[in-house]
């Protein structure tokens, strides 16, 4: 039993403390960016923000915003954004604003 662990102690560092910040070699360097999303003067949380390049680039940045409508970009997982230009778009899904009911059959009615 005492040599089961002395043989596994290696493997757990093989395996279970490898490196997981191992970017990709084909990733370009990446750049902090912060992204404030204000809508109707207040923060969006909960919003997905992403950058479209005009170029065809492999890693796309994406975050989500928090409660102060701020998202940290990343890429591919990596905190930052490629240099470039991009598009942004913003999107959101509410489902507060779906009004649920039933017609005269019992069929359950979306209105949006």
């Amino acid at each position: 039993m005492r040599y089961t662990y002395i043989l596994l102690l290696p493997l757990l560092f093989l395996f279970g403390c490898s490196d997981s910040s191992d970017r990709p070699s084909d990733m370009p360097p990446l750049y902090p960016c912060t992204v404030s999303v204000i809508q109707g003067g207040s923060p969006l949380e909960g919003a997905v923000v992403t950058f479209h390049s005009d170029t065809e680039q492999k890693y796309r940045p994406v975050a989500y915003t928090g409660a102060d409508g701020k998202a940290v970009m990343q890429t591919y997982g990596f905190p930052g954004v490629p240099t470039g230009k991009y598009k942004i778009t913003v999107s959101k899904v509410v489902e507060d604003d779906i009004v649920y009911g039933t017609d005269e059959n019992g069929v359950v009615l979306y209105i949006y």
